[in-house]
């Protein structure tokens, strides 16, 4: 039987992401993001591309929906005020509504 790891999406993504910043003082790097991501979900060296890649589209909704700073130095990702101090699962709760209006879900 062939061990199977899959890459969680974007939109598991992003809370995730947001909590990372956080423990790192509010503001990383988009790579050191990216390696953080990896290393919380265990993930082979293999899923490098494509987790680069859902990371990049987390960020770019993070951005839409406000929970990051849209005037930082380019491949630096600084979280917004309002999300600074927030628990893991305000965070969620906030990014979820927010992504899903952002689409015209309900």
């Amino acid at each position: 039987m062939k061990n199977y790891v899959r890459m969680p999406g974007n939109h598991t993504l992003m809370p995730i992401v947001v909590e990372i910043i956080q423990n790192s003082g509010g503001s990383l790097s988009y790579s050191q993001v990216v390696y953080m991501v990896m290393f919380k979900f265990d993930l082979p060296q293999k899923l490098i591309k494509k987790a680069f890649k859902e990371v990049s589209f987390s960020g770019t909704y993070l951005r839409k929906i406000g929970a990051l700073r849209n005037d930082t130095k380019k491949g630096v990702w600084s979280l917004t005020s309002d999300y600074i101090n927030l628990s893991f699962e305000e965070t969620k709760k906030i990014t979820y509504e927010k992504y899903n209006k952002l689409l015209n879900r309900k």
